[in-house]
């Protein structure tokens, strides 16, 4: 009870710690390329997976990353095995992503 008390009240920090940093984003976002903005729609969404799996005490080993192509795109079909699909798909594919 209380660890999910505190990593509750770890996940609301990291919200408005990241709060003053993403209200500069969006005032630049006009100034910015098409490429710009993507790599950092990448940067933190990566970073964001990654943090929520530490939080949720998970330990990642990625296997085969190699065999994905880094200049194509790919297609990447989740069965949804448990809730943490997402995060760990957006921390540690090392691509950008998006979402049907």
């Amino acid at each position: 009870m209380i660890q999910t008390f505190f990593k509750i009240f770890y996940l609301i920090l990291i919200v408005i710690a990241i709060t003053p940093r993403m209200w500069r984003l969006k005032r630049q976002v006009n100034t910015m390329s098409p490429q710009e903005k993507d790599n950092v729609v990448y940067k933190t969404t990566n970073w964001f997976g990654k943090k929520m799996v530490r939080v949720a005490g998970g330990a990642i080993e990625v296997n085969g990353l190699e065999n994905v192509p880094k200049d194509k795109p790919v297609l990447v079909v989740s069965n949804h095995q448990s809730n943490m699909d997402i995060p760990v798909l957006l921390g540690y594919l090392n691509k950008p992503i998006g979402f049907v």
